[in-house]
């Protein structure tokens, strides 16, 4: 069973046509809900006439798919296409619950540390002076002339060019050539291209190399990607510091070809960053 969203009759016949094609199916019950110019749904239920064999040509085929009936959908067509009960229900996120339990608390001298945002005196985000002059500056300059077109699939082309120079030093001309950049929703976002991008062209059963201790969500993001996670030793928690040695033993012990995840600056969550010389012997 299928759900599936597009926004004219023509793009969900084609679905259709796809799903039967690709799953070798003979009768066809989808319930599809479409949204049409009116804002109006409406569903679309459709069964094969024909047998499903290798002499039935595509034209066949998409005759079968086109013989409809249209009627007005309802939430339970949709939910009917998943089955809604059977998918358990996630884990409750640790960090958000932190939060939560930070605004039920009625203690004078409660502290939020759960998320990484400045905050002002009675705990709300702080918006830094530059962001907001940065704001200003973009209404004075494409307040009046910006078209909000969307931007290409990697995103603003000069975003991503300044962005590179930003974070690796524009005088870097020869590393600059050999980088490429895309945009991305969040760091989270960020690390679910570049993650979905390395299992795809990398050897299956790449390794991917997460300091321990990391940032909650990376070790699940990676794992849905299909890489294989593992761990190498970072903050020593008896001296409250970098475990260099330890870091150093277990990248060095990485097989060739394998990725290495780190935290460029403030180490999330502990804060703790390599020094410049560290660097160069990490780099």
């Amino acid at each position: 069973r299928y759900s599936i969203y597009y926004h004219t009759k023509d793009y969900c016949l084609r679905s259709l046509h796809m799903v039967m094609r690709r799953f070798g199916v003979t009768t066809c019950a989808l319930v599809v809900a479409l949204l049409s110019g009116t804002g109006e749904a409406f569903a679309i239920q459709t069964s094969s006439r024909h047998s499903h064999s290798h002499n039935t040509n595509q034209q066949e085929r998409m005759s079968s798919v086109t013989s409809t009936t249209k009627r007005k959908a309802t939430v339970e067509d949709v939910a009917t296409t998943l089955d809604l009960e059977g998918i358990p229900q996630g884990p409750p996120d640790a960090i958000l619950g932190i939060a939560e339990a930070f605004k039920a608390s009625t203690s004078p001298n409660k502290v939020n540390v759960c998320v990484g945002a400045y905050r002002d005196e009675v705990g709300k985000p702080w918006v830094l002076p530059s962001v907001v002059e940065a704001e200003q500056r973009m209404m004075e300059l494409y307040g009046t002339t910006q078209t909000k077109e969307y931007a290409p699939i990697a995103g603003d082309a000069d975003f991503c060019k300044l962005a590179l120079k930003f974070a690796f030093g524009k005088e870097n001309v020869s590393v600059l050539d050999r980088l490429a950049g895309v945009q991305s929703l969040s760091g989270t976002g960020a690390c679910r291209i570049g993650g979905q991008f390395l299992a795809k062209f990398m050897p299956a059963g790449t390794p991917i190399y997460i300091p321990n201790p990391t940032w909650g969500n990376h070790i699940a993001i990676f794992k849905e990607c299909g890489l294989d996670v593992q761990r190498y030793r970072y903050y020593d928690r008896r001296t409250n510091a970098l475990d260099f040695h330890g870091l150093m033993e277990d990248l060095g012990q990485a097989p060739a070809g394998s990725i290495v995840l780190l935290h460029a600056c403030a180490h999330n969550p502990t804060g703790c960053d390599p020094s410049m010389d560290q660097w160069k012997d990490i780099s």
